[in-house]
């Protein structure tokens, strides 16, 4: 039986969530009742980690850390909760020359705003 966060790293998935819960998302968009869900893009640097490991305070622990022991917050990600309040987690790394993680994760969120946008209008 599947948790709250379905994907591959629950404690990175859940911090983020909570992240997001608490304002840090730079965007959010949706409504859990929508077939896009709510939905948030979130981006976090080497330099916000101070930060970040006081926001989530207790939640901060080596979970947070992937094999090479880099801390998997670090990165361009869109985080989606659903009517169940299941959280799905979607990383864009770096890895492309014409567009950053970054990039690609806005517009995701966009793609993500428009489907919204259409699925309120009809409702």
């Amino acid at each position: 039986m599947p948790g709250k966060y379905e994907g591959d790293n629950e404690a990175r998935d859940e911090a983020l969530h909570r992240l997001c819960q608490d304002g840090w998302a730079n965007q959010s968009d949706g409504d859990v009742q929508a077939p896009t869900g709510f939905f948030y893009v979130v981006t976090n640097t080497v330099r916000d980690l101070p930060e970040l490991q006081d926001v989530l305070g207790n939640t901060w622990s080596d979970a947070l850390l992937d094999d090479t022991g880099t801390n998997t917050l670090i990165g361009a990600f869109l985080v989606t909760e659903d009517t169940q309040g299941f959280v799905h987690v979607t990383r864009y790394p770096d890895q492309y020359p014409d567009r950053t993680g970054e990039d690609r994760a806005l517009v995701a969120f966009q793609a993500k705003q428009r489907a919204y946008t259409e699925w309120s209008a009809a409702e």
